[in-house]
């Protein structure tokens, strides 16, 4: 693996079978909708009031304006799915991807990105905060949420509309 992946940005093993999503952030590949589902798509993007986060004033993170791309931003600890900046507030928002039932397990995971960006953007006088994207939520990941105040729990529907659970 060495060989192929000289330089591969995280302590964990390098996953060749995923080439082209670790390439996205690199301003020469763009992922395309399948064949089909580029209605489905347009519609999710186009749909007015139901944008929570860009409502916010969060975008997607890019690296010329933001010094971070916005899609598997790689850190020590692992790639984060998605990230996002609020200008107003100088605050990141680290996004994390979930589909079935996700574990409590994740709150770590997103905790390890905010220590992350922490470090990373230390001396920026800017925050970071965490929101968890899942299709269903327990009661496990829930409870584990309300534990730390920087972290918020969102929940998305068949037609991918996003509401805030905790």
């Amino acid at each position: 693996m060495a060989a192929l992946y000289p330089r591969w940005p995280t302590k964990a093993a390098p996953k060749p079978e995923y080439p082209f999503r670790h390439l996205e952030n690199d301003g020469v590949w763009r992922l395309v909708p399948i064949e089909g589902a580029e209605a489905a798509l347009r519609d999710a993007r186009d749909t007015g009031g139901e944008a929570p986060f860009a409502e916010m004033g969060v975008e997607l993170a890019r690296r010329e304006a933001h010094g971070l791309p916005g899609r598997q931003v790689f850190t020590h600890v692992n790639a984060i799915d998605l990230l996002g900046y609020q200008a107003a507030n100088r605050r990141w928002w680290v996004f994390e991807l979930k589909r079935g039932r996700p574990a409590d397990r994740v709150v770590g995971q997103v905790s390890r990105y905010l220590g992350w960006i922490a470090e990373e953007r230390r001396g920026q006088r800017e925050t970071a905060v965490g929101a968890i994207i899942a299709r269903s939520v327990d009661a496990r990941l829930r409870y584990a949420v309300k534990a730390n105040e920087r972290l918020s729990l969102w929940e998305y529907d068949d037609a991918l509309k996003v509401r805030r659970v905790s």
